[in-house]
């Protein structure tokens, strides 16, 4: 696999931050097995052992099908990208990302592939920088019951889902003639979508009063074997009081988090420990870097 030459945020944090935000027509994608994970004898094993380890801790944890990122292609000049993408679940997920054996894992990609992340699921993340009409950032304090970052401060963010798109799927693999052409369209509206549905899930807020999400860049977090997101911004039509409100009252995803917290848009793309005070040593990577994509993004997002 190509390695994009990535920021460095922190020990955690990589980041590419493309030219210009990119709507949906900037992006096309491969969907292809060829792109899956590899596996050697023992590693089948050590998954299912990992994913023991954690059902036993978190019972609501479920296996689910995921999409896998395996390169991306970014042109700057015409500020177009290209996913190459395969597939993966949220078990194996769990068992090598998130495993503490990720990094003897990509040390075994590296010697046997020249790919650290060749044994490593890499499910396709998404995380959204939400703003509301008072220029308030959303974050939220994630719940100890989850599978990543238990406690921490992050935006609204989780995985594509291959499953909301079965349906699409199926007649992508058995039309003729455009069926790449069709996955590729299928998949890029599932990537917009599903960020879309994770904030209004989340934060419990209506999808009409969202504005079409935006792609910033790609991060990855080493802490997680490299985990990588795709990550955006958008807008919310309702205040910073309205969406305390709607979240106070429950959503569907309302068992992630335990808070929400409100940031300053200045103070969001200017994060530290004096911007946002306590909240820091508890905020994600994640979060911080998509803040840098943000502050790359400043004149655009503001227009």
């Amino acid at each position: 696999m190509a390695q994009r030459e990535l920021q460095c945020l922190d020990d955690a944090m990589n980041y590419f931050a493309f030219e210009k935000p990119l709507k949906p027509s900037d992006v096309s994608a491969d969907l292809n097995s060829c792109y899956n994970m590899k596996y050697y004898p023992e590693l089948h094993t050590l998954i299912n052992e990992e994913w023991s380890k954690r059902i036993a801790v978190l019972p609501t944890l479920y296996n689910g099908s995921k999409f896998r990122l395996f390169d991306f292609v970014y042109d700057q000049t015409t500020n177009k990208l290209h996913i190459k993408a395969g597939y993966t679940d949220y078990k194996t997920f769990q068992g090598t990302n998130i495993s503490s054996a990720s990094a003897m894992l990509r040390e075994r990609g590296s010697n046997d592939y020249s790919d650290p992340q060749a044994y490593i699921s890499d499910a396709i993340g998404v995380s959204i920088a939400i703003v509301t009409r008072d220029d308030d950032v959303v974050l939220l304090e994630r719940s100890e019951k989850v599978g990543e970052e238990p406690g921490m401060i992050s935006v609204p963010g989780g995985h594509m889902e291959p499953d909301e798109m079965e349906d699409k799927l199926s007649k992508a693999f058995t039309s003729q003639g455009s069926s790449e052409k069709l996955k590729s369209s299928i998949f890029v509206e599932e990537l917009f979508e599903s960020v879309m549905r994770e904030a209004r899930d989340e934060v419990n807020v209506p999808m009409e009063t969202l504005k079409p999400a935006l792609l910033l860049g790609v991060s990855r977090n080493a802490v997680l074997g490299g985990r990588p997101s795709f990550d955006f911004a958008t807008e919310c039509g309702l205040t910073s009081d309205e969406i305390r409100r709607r979240f106070q009252s429950g959503g569907p995803e309302a068992f992630e988090s335990q808070n929400i917290v409100f940031v300053k848009k200045d103070n969001f793309y200017n994060l530290s420990e004096s911007t946002v005070g306590p909240y820091w040593k508890t905020m994600s990577s994640g979060t911080k870097a998509i803040a840098s994509m943000y502050k790359a993004h400043l004149n655009a997002l503001n227009r």
